[in-house]
């Protein structure tokens, strides 16, 4: 699980660099799968017990490596705090019905819902989010 992420984070690098010296700006659909993508990883880690303090250290430490730019490191900051918050205010009891068996895919789930609600804000059109 972890090597899928770390991979996808290693492809979103390259969506966030160009292969001139400038980077280029990360399209919607970049910004919005980086942000799934921290999503599920906060699930995974609220699920495990991990607290928010933690989760943001290696949210950071796996996400920061996509930021070539200062715009892009603050994204990706402003994003992990974002997302952080908002799965950690869910009410523990709401996640204790979770079986463990499910934590991963209640977790992918948690990461496509935050995408999609991305693409729908960010394009005003939620049939591009699908």
């Amino acid at each position: 699980m972890n090597t899928s992420k770390y991979a996808a984070a290693i492809l979103f690098a390259a969506a966030f660099s160009a292969a001139s010296a400038e980077p280029r700006e990360a399209s919607v659909q970049d910004r919005c799968i980086l942000t799934g993508l921290m999503a599920q990883t906060a699930m995974g880690e609220r699920l495990a017990g991990t607290d928010i303090g933690q989760a943001m250290e290696k949210m950071t430490e796996r996400y920061m490596v996509v930021a070539q730019n200062d715009a892009t490191r603050a994204f990706v900051e402003r994003q992990i705090a974002r997302v952080a918050r908002g799965i950690y205010r869910l009410p523990q009891s709401a996640l204790n019905a979770v079986p463990k068996s499910d934590y991963e895919i209640f977790a992918r789930d948690a990461g496509k819902a935050e995408y999609e609600l991305c693409m729908e804000a960010l394009t005003g059109n939620p049939e591009k989010a699908k």
